[in-house]
């Protein structure tokens, strides 16, 4: 198993989680009175579809080239995760954000200069793999996230997780559950990365009309952070 970076600059139009809280180990019980209880369990894993821009030329060779790459499931591929709809800089706590030269006030060779990010957040307690909750220090956004926001973790953490309930300012309960041990001091970012894959070539469309590529679309699914660690060469 191999770990493959995905092609840059390709124009992400659309996603749509195909899974979410209630897909491992759900259920309903329901008693003689018929009062219907519902249950779920913490433990889960992405399942994403992505919708890319028509594509042409080079575009479409690099993308065709990923896809072939992943080999129908058998290799996985980082996927830097850019919610649309995270924090802004000012909920963040950041103002006059601008894009930065270099010390010479010139940008890079293409033109463009480094763009501002949103800053991490220090985890204020330890937290243990296949936990559920977590502590972050009051800095920065660390005590304002709220329901539906993404988080993930560095260094070295391979997941995505969302919050369900704000717990109290700073704690917070996630799904999925963590994929490893979170440390105190450890880092969590609105800018996650996941490791994913296909489940085989149906979940990837590649049409090729007249003119480009286009409806290009591909189905991933989560690889979780440990799985990786044991097995990517």
């Amino acid at each position: 198993m191999e770990i493959i970076s995905p092609p840059l600059d390709m124009e992400l139009v659309g996603w749509e989680p195909l899974s979410g809280p209630r897909s491992i180990k759900a259920g309903q019980n329901e008693a003689i009175g018929g009062y219907v209880q519902g249950f779920s369990s913490p433990f889960g894993s992405w399942r994403i579809r992505l919708l890319y821009a028509p594509q042409e030329g080079q575009e479409a060779r690099q993308f065709r080239g990923w896809v072939a790459d992943l080999m129908g499931g058998a290799n996985i591929t980082r996927l830097p995760f850019l919610d649309p709809d995270r924090m802004t800089f000012e909920e963040c706590g950041m103002f006059n954000v601008a894009p930065q030269t270099w010390s010479n006030g010139q940008p890079w060779s293409n033109g463009l200069s480094w763009g501002p990010s949103r800053p991490p957040v220090r985890v204020a307690a330890t937290a243990s793999r296949q936990g559920t909750v977590i502590e972050l220090e009051e800095e920065f956004w660390g005590h304002r996230l709220g329901w539906g926001s993404f988080v993930g973790f560095f260094p070295f953490y391979f997941g995505m997780h969302q919050v369900r309930r704000v717990i109290a300012p700073g704690k917070y309960l996630l799904w999925p559950w963590l994929h490893k041990d979170i440390e105190a001091g450890d880092y969590c970012t609105l800018d996650p990365v996941m490791a994913m894959t296909i489940e085989s070539e149906e979940s990837v469309t590649l049409y090729r009309g007249g003119t480009h590529m286009e409806g290009t679309a591909i189905i991933l699914r989560q690889v979780e952070d440990y799985v990786v660690r044991e097995n990517v060469t």
